[in-house]
């Protein structure tokens, strides 16, 4: 299975844990969905990028490579750098994640992987 075949189950299931309600899951499966397309990201400039252990590192060499460049906008950027702190407090804090939180973390989610398939994968969208 492919880091963009990951991304996609990844989506996949973080919106169907919050249909179900689950949000700390929904936030914790975004997340995984936007690390694994990041990871296909970087990939295709650098193959040796898919041996990045730490999620900080992968953050880095994406923004490095695809939001300098403008190639992903700024904001974007900084959305999946902050989705590390939400999935981290949806994992660890113990504290229930809130709807709207995890609403916006999906919509960033489709956000980034459209824009990942666009720009990087070259799918051009309808």
């Amino acid at each position: 299975m492919t880091h963009w075949e990951r991304a996609l189950e990844s989506s996949r299931t973080a919106h169907a844990v919050f249909a179900l309600g689950d949000m700390n899951g929904a936030v914790n499966r975004a997340y995984y969905a936007m690390f694994e397309a990041a990871r296909e990201a970087v990939s295709t400039v650098d193959p040796s990028f898919l041996d990045i252990k730490s999620h900080a590192e992968l953050v880095r060499q994406f923004s490095k490579v695809f939001v300098l460049s403008g190639a992903v906008s700024p904001e974007l950027g900084r959305a999946f750098s902050n989705a590390r702190g939400a999935r981290w407090a949806a994992d660890y804090s113990g504290e229930a994640t809130g709807k709207d939180e995890a609403t916006e973390m999906l919509q960033v989610m489709d956000k980034l992987l459209s824009e990942i398939e666009r720009v990087v994968l070259g799918v051009k969208s309808p």
